[in-house]
Parts: C-alpha cells; sequence; structure tokens
C-alpha cells in the first residue's frame, strides 16, 4: 500500500506531576498533524521484514522498515526550527530495492507544516544497491548527511554515508554516496537483525564533525558483529560553494574502532611488527613552507599510511584526506599514521596545511 503521510506528535513532559504529560491528542493520542508526503510503500511485506540479500547466502536481513527512524533532529537556525528525518522505504514493491527516505519539516513555532520543505527517496541514481537502516544528523550550518547500511545479492553488507550542503538545490543528496567500511563477510543467522544501534550524530565540541557508528562483518559469521566508527566533516563554508553531481561525497571517514560486537567474541590486534609495503607514493611538489612525504603499506590486508612532513615552525596543522580533514595534529612530532580504510585498489591524496593561515604542503598521491 502506498502511503502519503507522516504523522507528527507533540510530547509534554511534566516531571513534577507525571499526569499531565501529554502526548498527542486525547486519551488515545491521536497525532496532532499528519504531514502530507511523497507517496512511499514501507520496506516489509504481508510475511516478513527479511527482505536485504546478502552475498553467498540466502538469509536476509531485517529492513525495520515500519517506522521512522532515530534520531528525530531539530534544529533552530536564525529563528527557522526544523525537523529532520528519515526512514528505509522500498522500491518496485515487493522486488526492492530499498532506498533511504528523508525529509526536513519547518515546524517554527511549535506547528506542523502541511508538506515538507524537502524529501527524497534516495537510491543513488537506482544504482541497485539495497539501502537501509538509515541515520540523519545536520551540522550547524545546515549541512545535512544520513549513515546507512548497504547490501545486495553480490555485495557484502557495508557502511555508507552521503549528504548535502545548505546551498545544494533542494530534495537531493548533491554532496553523493561515501564508502565508510566495506564488509568482508556476511551474517548466517535467522534472526536477521542488522544495526539496530547505528547512529550518526554531531559532536558537540564543535558542531561540524559527523561520528557514525555501525554493524559490519569482516568475515563471515552467525552472529559475531563487529562495530566500526567513523568521523568526517563538510569543508568549511565558501562565498560561492559549488558542488558537483558527479561526487562521490565531500568526506571520507577515519575508522576509529573496531570493537566486538557480543560478549563472547573477542576482537584480535591484526598488527604486524614488519608490514610488507605495497602502496606507491607519488608527491606532486607545490610551493609553500611545508614539505609531505608518505609511505603505504599493507598488513594482513589493513591499509596503512605514514605521513611525515617538515618546514613547519609552529601551530596546528589540519591534515587532509581526499580534500576532508581527517585529523588535527600538533606540529610536532612531524608524523602521522592513518589507517583509510579500503580494501582494493585504492588512492588517497593527502595534504597537510596551518591551521588560520591555510599555508599547505605539496599534494601525495598513495595508491594501493
Amino acid at each position: 500500500m502506498t502511503l502519503t503521510q507522516v504523522h507528527g506528535w507533540k510530547f509534554h513532559v511534566d516531571f513534577g506531576t507525571p499526569g499531565n504529560s501529554t502526548l498527542g491528542l486525547g486519551v488515545d493520542h491521536t497525532p496532532n498533524a499528519n504531514v502530507t508526503v511523497a507517496g512511499f510503500v514501507d520496506a516489509f511485506t504481508n510475511t516478513s521484514t527479511l527482505l536485504v540479500p546478502q552475498n553467498g547466502t540466502a538469509q536476509k536481513l531485517d529492513t525495520l522498515g515500519d517506522k521512522i527512524m532515530t534520531p528525530l533532529v531539530y534544529q533552530n537556525r536564525s529563528g527557522t526550527e526544523s525537523l529532520w528525518a528519515s526512514q528505509t522505504v522500498i522500491l518496485n514493491y515487493p522486488n526492492g530495492p530499498t532506498a533511504i527516505r528523508w525529509y526536513q519539516m519547518t515546524v517554527t513555532g511549535g506547528n506542523f507544516p502541511a508538506t515538507p520543505v524537502q524529501q527524497q527517496s534516495w537510491a543513488n541514481g537506482s544504482d541497485g544497491l539495497w539501502r537501509w537502516m538509515p541515520s540523519i544528523a545536520v551540522d550547524q550550518n545546515g549541512n545535512m548527511a544520513i549513515g546507512y547500511s548497504t547490501s545486495s545479492a553480490t555485495q557484502e553488507p557495508s557502511i555508507r554515508y552521503a549528504g548535502r550542503l545548505a546551498s545544494d538545490p533542494l530534495n537531493n543528496l548533491g554532496q553523493g554516496e561515501a564508502v565508510m567500511t566495506a564488509g568482508g563477510g556476511h551474517q548466517t543467522h535467522s534472526s536477521g537483525r542488522w544495526g539496530d544501534y547505528s547512529m550518526l550524530t554531531i559532536d558537540p565540541a564543535d558542531n561540524l564533525s559527523f561520528w557514525h557508528a555501525n554493524e559490519y562483518y569482516p568475515v563471515t559469521s552467525s552472529a559475531s558483529w563487529f562495530t566500526r566508527v567513523g568521523k568526517f566533516q563538510f569543508p568549511a563554508a565558501s562565498p560561492t560553494p559549488t558542488a558537483t553531481a558527479t561526487a562521490t561525497a565531500t568526506a571520507t571517514p577515519t575508522a576509529t574502532a573496531t570493537a566486538t560486537a557480543t560478549p563472547t567474541a573477542t576482537a584480535t590486534a591484526t598488527v604486524a611488527p614488519s608490514p610488507t609495503p605495497t602502496a606507491t607514493a607519488t608527491a606532486t611538489p607545490t610551493p609553500g613552507q611545508i614539505t609531505l612525504m608518505a609511505t603505504g603499506s599493507k598488513v594482513r590486508g589493513r591499509q596503512i599510511v605514514d605521513l611525515s612532513w617538515s618546514g613547519v615552525t609552529s601551530g596546528n596543522l589540519d591534515i587532509y584526506r581526499n580534500g576532508v580533514v581527517i585529523a588535527t595534529v600538533p606540529n610536532t612530532p612531524s608524523s602521522y599514521r592513518d589507517f583509510p580504510g579500503g580494501h582494493g585498489h585504492d588512492t588517497y591524496i593527502y595534504k597537510v596545511c596551518n591551521q588560520g593561515s591555510q599555508t599547505c604542503s605539496n599534494q601525495v598521491t598513495v595508491t594501493f
């Protein structure tokens, strides 16, 4: 059945007198408003929510496609109040694939709108991947991103994200999609549950950095999942920002954790004392006071890039990978180790810049 409404409730909490708390209208908690949206089909059938296919197995994954997902993001920018929300919908029912539906609704003054300011069912050009379990966040400049899982009958479940600048045309994730973590295996457990506690959120320290935590499998197993945490950021605003339709993303997150996901699972360190270099680094010098060098290697399949620089006298440095700041470090010691997280023939472009002055080094290209 095609649905055309999103229900909206107002929730008032009275901690002093709990009986005065209210949700919606009346004892039946009727929605305060029904927002008319573009038609969509919930991501489940009459018999199952286990719809998402995986590579190498007939076991499918749960879409949880019957609800708006958390978080529901509230933002007040210069007096304009907005709610941002996301959910999983299914295209070409019942065959799929699933897609990410997202909304921005203006709720200034506590009033629900008749229709959203913008909305989209994101399928990245109908590439056939199943996208589900979205989590949405918005930075202080109004730039928005969504983290989610992807899978198909020919691709292992993986973690991706997409986003838009506040200046992009409405109703589209104009900055495209990027892979945060490519899965190395799939889940065979019959429950099909996946990524229930995945989350994208803004770092309160700067209100600009996005953190995303999600599930993945480095190898196939029944239910021994792992958690990957990534961090990314949109570039600083410029007077005339330009989005390109061919961009795969404005950011590539840096994975910062590989926690085990079950009480019985134990993470095994994969660092070897003598990595074998398998990458090539090509420097393209440009005038400037900072000289950057890089070497790439693989340790048990894990990509490692060691950066070193010279010519810096003071201040902190921003380290850029593929045009996005991945770390801010002191100028000494003059080195940094990066774990890009790719799995194949990947190319990364690095540079370092002085914070504030934006004096930058040459660019160095590392290819695995």
